[in-house]
């Protein structure tokens, strides 16, 4: 086989590829108005025609528009160079401002106009290109001085693109607000199961099943409790602490990020399921439902995410919205937690926030359960977060209430070995495993408990 040959037959397998892109393309879009349907079947067919009208063209044929074209850039490489590097930028560029960056879409259009592009480029370049043309466009590549520029720019331009849709396909991490694409990301594939009551839990404990013999445990919290940053919902606690348990157990989480005291009471109030057991997943900022009813002046949270002044265009590109959110970012804020310590020495504030902790006990009393408490600290900052869970544990134990100090459970573990990410303070699944095993301990001494 020659190498015209060889040629021939891979710029025709070529053809063939893009054709199939796009059919693909036309059959992605049958669900689609009637309007886009004709628009994407018309530049389809017209770009086809194109490819087919060059690709089954007889050496002796010839097509005087493409060849004078051809000709011309192959005198002027440099202009040759520029324009197929724009060409390609273009259309990443577009399709990047395109497209949301948390979901990295990438359609079957998309799919067909980059192979085009890509036979493009390839006639351009290798179409009826001998090897005197070949001599030629080196020689002049190597006596201009732009060359060196337009190489640098392009290696600039290709690793830019790369590890943007490096990090549009591949970069998942969460971060408390949400706001950032690898966060939105995060939740898309991680925030699940959601059972018949909209958590991210298990279906509800059915009473009137074959399993209603078990001990029902409800898990009540915020995004600590929903797990926020674990990946798995049986890497939470309460799921750690079922599977420890054995068989004779089942845990529902009542549960959703952002919730304080007061959500907490209500959802339980409205909870279909009784339970047997009541474990309070106490964070620290759960008080807020009682600063907003006081009115005591509280800072903004550090890991609360804005997009305000972040220009139109950062929030476009994953790469830049990366470094700007790096930049700018503050991972942590002594301010929001002075205030909230602040909040709980607050006679008026503690007051209302005693009276909420006592309408949630009266809930679990009225249902015949066992509260169990649990309280978190803030795990970046264990050390000024002492005062706080003391306060919270003493207002338990006053009643009677089983609590446990999770402070004192990881006050000597490295920061980021309990924690999700630099991103995010929440626990991860270390830390769920640690409050499972300290709550084994507590759930088996309580009374009516079978012991293991």
């Amino acid at each position: 086989m020659t190498q015209q040959t060889s040629k021939n037959w891979y710029f025709l397998m070529l053809s063939v590829v893009v054709t199939l892109c796009g059919v693909a393309a036309f059959l992605s879009t049958v669900n689609t108005g009637g309007l886009d349907k004709l628009h994407v079947l018309l530049s389809i067919v017209i770009v086809l025609a194109i490819i087919w009208r060059i690709t089954l063209l007889q050496p002796e044929q010839s097509v005087f528009p493409l060849e004078k074209i051809l000709h011309w850039l192959r005198i002027h490489p440099v202009l040759l160079w520029a324009a197929m590097l724009i060409s390609v930028m273009t259309w990443i560029v577009l399709w990047m401002l395109r497209e949301n960056p948390a979901y990295a879409n990438l359609k079957m259009v998309d799919v067909f106009s980059l192979a085009f592009i890509f036979w493009l480029c390839h006639i351009v370049l290798f179409f009826r290109l001998t090897s005197e043309q070949i001599a030629r466009i080196g020689g002049r590549l190597s006596k201009t001085p732009f060359t060196g520029f337009l190489l640098t720019l392009t290696t600039i331009a290709v690793l830019a693109a790369s590890v943007e849709l490096i990090m549009r396909f591949t970069f998942v991490e969460v971060y408390t607000g949400g706001g950032p694409p690898w966060s939105v990301r995060w939740y898309d594939i991680y925030w699940n199961p959601i059972n018949e009551l909209g958590y991210r839990d298990y279906p509800v404990l059915d009473t009137a099943s074959q399993d209603s013999s078990k001990t029902h445990i409800l898990a009540v919290g915020d995004s600590f409790t929903a797990g926020v940053g674990v990946k798995s919902v049986d890497n939470l606690f309460q799921q750690q602490l079922v599977q420890q348990l054995g068989d004779n157990y089942h845990v529902n989480s009542v549960a959703s990020g952002g919730w304080s005291t007061v959500d907490q009471l209500q959802a339980l109030e409205t909870y279909p399921a009784s339970g047997d057991i009541v474990i309070l997943s106490y964070m620290l900022n759960d008080i807020e439902g009682a600063i907003n009813i006081s009115g005591f002046p509280l800072a903004t949270p550090p890991t609360v995410y804005t997009r305000q002044g972040i220009i139109w265009l950062i929030q476009r590109f994953y790469l830049a919205h990366y470094l700007w959110y790096m930049a700018n970012v503050p991972q942590t804020s002594s301010g929001y937690l002075d205030s909230l310590f602040d909040a709980m020495e607050d006679t008026e504030t503690w007051n209302i926030h005693q009276q909420q902790l006592e309408a949630l006990v009266a809930e679990v009393e009225s249902r015949d359960a066992q509260l169990v408490v649990i309280v978190w600290p803030f795990l970046t900052d264990i050390p000024r977060s002492q005062h706080g869970v003391r306060q919270i544990l003493n207002f338990f134990e006053e009643r009677d209430i089983v609590a446990v100090d999770m402070s004192a459970v990881l006050q000597n573990e490295p920061t980021k070995r309990i924690i999700v990410n630099s991103f995010d303070p929440h626990p991860n699944e270390y830390a769920h495993l640690q409050a499972a095993d300290t709550l084994y301990e507590v759930i088996l001494r309580l009374p009516s408990q079978p012991q293991r």
